[in-house]
């Protein structure tokens, strides 16, 4: 597997977690206050994830395309 397919299988499950998440949240799934905030603090997990891949992403981008 190349890095690339890596980093887009890494943002599927990533992104299907936070919509999993989203949709507990949602329909008032969380059992108790306790688990709310440890869904919350998943998905700011998730996000921070995501960005930092899309980052990786975007500076092997730059650097294939000054290597051309």
């Amino acid at each position: 597997m190349d890095e690339l397919a890596l980093a887009d299988y890494l943002l599927k499950k990533n992104r299907e977690r936070q919509k999993e998440i989203g949709e507990i949240l949602i329909t008032g799934g969380a059992k108790d206050f306790v688990q709310y905030r440890e869904f919350v603090g998943e998905i700011k997990g998730l996000t921070f994830v995501e960005q930092e891949i899309q980052s990786i992403l975007k500076n092997y981008e730059r650097i294939d395309e000054s290597s051309n």
